[in-house]
């Protein structure tokens, strides 16, 4: 198969499936989320979620309820504050970036995320390299 990522997706704006019966938290973020944007599981990493929009919206996506085109973005507030937050917590060594698509943010804020200089290590799970080339 010459698109594997084209078979994993769905287009903007085709109905996802679920039932009633499904949790809106299938994994419980939300329990581990001190500020908004922000997940903390584990002592020394993070999940960064400055974004909830991406390009691909794939069909086995377990934040499907929290990602869409109608979710869009922290705000600047919010986005400090998480920032902020990882500031304050030494022992966090690695933030790894999520949402939606992180490289669907406006430069700007990449930028803002690429200053906390005080991490080892930031990386994220990115679909957008593959589908918005015109950027990249």
């Amino acid at each position: 198969m010459a698109f594997p990522k084209i078979r994993r997706g769905q287009k903007i704006g085709v109905k996802k499936t679920g039932t009633k019966k499904e949790a809106t938290d299938p994994i419980g973020d939300e329990r581990f989320s001190p500020p908004p944007g922000i997940v903390h599981r584990y002592k020394d990493r993070a999940l960064l979620k400055p974004i909830h929009i991406c390009p691909l919206y794939c069909r086995f996506c377990f934040r499907r309820e929290k990602v869409g085109p109608n979710h869009g973005l922290l705000t600047d507030d919010e986005l400090d504050n998480a920032l902020e937050w990882i500031a304050r917590h030494p022992d966090i060594s690695e933030i790894i970036l999520t949402g939606g698509d992180p490289l669907m943010l406006p430069f700007r804020r990449l930028k803002m995320i690429h200053g906390e200089r005080r991490v080892d290590l930031v990386h994220g799970f990115l679909d957008a390299a593959c589908f918005g080339e015109t950027r990249f």
